[in-house]
């Protein structure tokens, strides 16, 4: 996005009869230059130390937070912008979009002060620029003074999970000898595809969008009688991994579903020397998808929201 509009508005706080009407406040919200990357940088980190005032993804370091804010800056269809009230930077909102797709995702959603009024201003200026697109907010479980905002702007909750992690140090290697577990890839794709699109196509990566990028994903299957009775899909970064979903046909045992996502951790590991940790959403109320990933040293991190534009 080349240009971005100042926005501002005017907050007052009711009047009520024998009470002084309080100073009006203006904020302006417009995009951060270079030179205030850094700046913008310590503020989220002091933020992150609360978990009511978290949004997502979680960041580990201010090397992360840098990381992301310069692609927000420098990326086409990205923006960092920042929320001031008397030149004072009291917010951040940071995004990308796919235009294609109208598909957008904020990865900073934070405010130091005056949180319901500042907050209403990032969602209106959303709405605003991306009429026609999706638009994802995640957030922490704690953070209601966001989920409160959202929800009076018509967004919707669509995912409540727990936000599940492991390091490779803390895996606990399992076989499953007695499980059928393939691989899924080209060959094989149709399979699982009509698998996938009967538990997942409710979500993002639904199963056209998985076949039209296949490559990115690692995808195992349990079979039963010869068909696909449970799924798992991930995706590797360079040093991560995250699961993106674990489903079973029918009911199954914990042993089932621990076996299935100890197969799909170990070939992580195996294939990819660099990847030192696993991240696994699971809603809160899938407790086997839960229970297998505790079983192989999971624990949980923190609870994860996410809000949709309705």
């Amino acid at each position: 996005m080349k240009n971005i509009d100042l926005l501002s508005s005017d907050k007052t706080t009711d009047y009520h009869q024998g009470q002084p009407i309080l100073e009006k406040r203006t904020y302006l919200l417009r995009a951060l230059n270079q030179n205030e990357v850094q700046i913008a940088v310590e503020l989220a980190w002091e933020l992150s130390k609360d978990p009511a005032n978290r949004s997502y993804p979680l960041f580990q370091s201010r090397d992360e937070i840098r990381a992301e804010y310069v692609a927000g800056l420098r990326g086409q269809n990205a923006a960092l912008l920042g929320c001031f009230q008397s030149e004072r930077l009291i917010g951040l909102l940071c995004y990308f979009f796919q235009p294609g797709e109208h598909y957008l995702q904020t990865t900073s959603f934070i405010v130091a002060e005056d949180y319901d009024a500042v907050a209403d201003e990032f969602v209106k200026y959303l709405r605003t620029n991306f009429k026609e697109y999706e638009i994802y907010i995640g957030i922490t479980a704690e953070n209601i003074c966001a989920a409160k905002i959202l929800r009076l702007n018509g967004y919707e909750l669509i995912e409540a999970s727990l936000d599940m992690r492991l390091g490779k140090s803390q895996f606990i290697e399992q076989d499953s000898p007695d499980h059928e577990i393939i691989r899924i890839d080209r060959t094989n794709l149709e399979e699982y595809a009509r698998f996938h699109k009967a538990h997942f196509d409710d979500i993002y990566w639904n199963a056209e969008r998985l076949r039209k990028n296949i490559d990115q994903w690692t995808i195992l299957a349990l079979k039963t009688q010869g068909k696909i009775s449970g799924g798992l899909f991930l995706r590797i970064d360079a040093d991560s991994a995250e699961i993106f979903g674990m489903a079973f046909a029918n009911s199954t045992d914990a042993h089932v579903a621990s076996a299935l996502l100890a197969r799909a951790l170990k070939t992580v590991f195996e294939e990819n020397p660099g990847v030192d940790s696993v991240v696994f959403f699971t809603d809160e109320d899938e407790k086997l998808n839960q229970s297998a990933a505790l079983s192989n040293g999971f624990r949980c991190h923190s609870r994860y929201q996410c809000y949709r534009n309705a």
